[in-house]
């Protein structure tokens, strides 16, 4: 992870390749609490080897789960939506894809 500018304890999935990790969403990614940052590096990994080839544009599709836990942080952190925390190891893979599918399709 430090090689990113990442704390050093950040693990990297092999997914997450060095192409994925620049720009816009390297620095919202450096925004979040570690926690926050290795769930949503979890989460991405978990949804390529699930989705693979179904996945266009994994850039675009990580600094979504990326955008999601930053806001869902935020909305916490201002006590909004009381009670919600941040998608963690938890739920699993297919409950977390059926949760994006749904805030995706706007429910």
């Amino acid at each position: 992870g430090s090689t990113y500018g990442l704390p050093p304890d950040i693990v990297i999935p092999p997914t997450v390749t060095p192409e994925l990790l620049q720009g816009r969403l390297l620095e919202t990614l450096r925004a979040l609490p570690k926690q926050l940052i290795n769930d949503a590096l979890v989460e991405y990994d978990d949804a390529v080897q699930i989705k693979g080839e179904s996945i266009r544009n994994h850039g675009a599709y990580l600094y979504g789960v990326v955008k999601r836990y930053i806001s869902v942080q935020e909305r916490a952190a201002s006590g909004e939506g009381e009670g919600i925390l941040p998608m963690g190891p938890e739920l699993t893979p297919p409950v977390n894809e059926r949760l994006e599918r749904l805030v995706r399709d706007q429910f």
